[in-house]
């Protein structure tokens, strides 16, 4: 599977309707690969809950320089949990996060934590 993929530095999964439950699967998988760089999962109809699963996944992804998670549905309670687990991630560059059906208070936390990110589309 994806976990023995351990040297991929870019991977992109946009338009695949993977919803919640795919992204609970690819959740484990997804932390292993400690090289990543690159992720797009845009399109895909995640919701909360599977940004909630993917959070712990994508906090251990410390080479992570670009991040793609707009067009999906991760709304404010997905963006309250994606928001910590993304932090601290040193090295990212870019996050697209537009099109999440954020509120004024869910972007204004989301800029708070990621302000160290030089490309923040909210």
């Amino acid at each position: 599977g994806l976990g023995r993929l351990g040297g991929l530095t870019e991977l992109q999964l946009g338009l695949n309707d993977i919803g919640d439950g795919g992204a609970e699967a690819l959740a484990g998988p997804l932390a292993r690969l400690a090289g990543l760089q690159v992720l797009g999962i845009s399109s895909n109809r995640i919701g909360p809950a599977g940004a909630t699963a993917l959070a712990p996944a994508l906090a251990r992804l410390a080479a992570l320089e670009d991040l793609e998670l707009y067009y999906n549905e991760i709304g404010d309670g997905g963006a309250a949990v994606l928001g910590p687990a993304l932090a601290d991630l040193a090295r990212l560059q870019s996050l697209s996060f537009y099109g999440n059906r954020l509120g004024d208070a869910a972007e204004q936390a989301l800029e708070a934590r990621l302000g160290h990110v030089p490309f923040l589309d909210l």
